[in-house]
């Protein structure tokens, strides 16, 4: 991006966060205190898909504690940070080097729930649409 050019330009950005493995940066990783987060949905709640059951018995969830689950949460809750600063560094740069005038950037995410979300960003300005 620092290069004066008037040819297009690609800038692929593979994010996997929020997903297992849940490794990201030391800050992000203790940015949100398992006490602070939500306790975790207890099992075998009416209208639950039954595949909720399968995930929980698959990977063995039931031996996990509340701490370990308070934990697990924190950490996702620091990768969707993560992931918006990521992308915050990018349109940051796009803006500082004057690209964000005739740039556009998509963002999709697809989360276990099979909810997708995709964000279309152009020019400070973002819309959104649920899948």
């Amino acid at each position: 991006m620092h290069r004066s050019t008037d040819r297009p330009f690609c800038i692929f950005l593979p994010l996997i966060e929020p997903h297992p493995p849940y490794t990201i940066p030391e800050d992000f990783y203790d940015m949100y205190l398992p006490s602070d987060v939500p306790a975790p949905i207890p099992p075998g709640l009416r209208r639950k898909p039954t595949f909720h059951e399968g995930i929980r018995r698959y990977d063995a969830l039931g031996r996990l504690d509340e701490v370990t689950f308070r934990k697990i949460r924190a950490v996702y809750y620091g990768q969707v940070s993560y992931s918006d600063w990521l992308m915050g560094e990018l349109l940051s740069e796009l803006a500082r080097t004057s690209r964000d005038k005739d740039t556009e950037c998509f963002c999709s995410r697809i989360t276990a729930t099979t909810r997708a979300i995709t964000v279309r960003l152009r020019s400070g300005q973002a819309d959104s649409k649920t899948a």
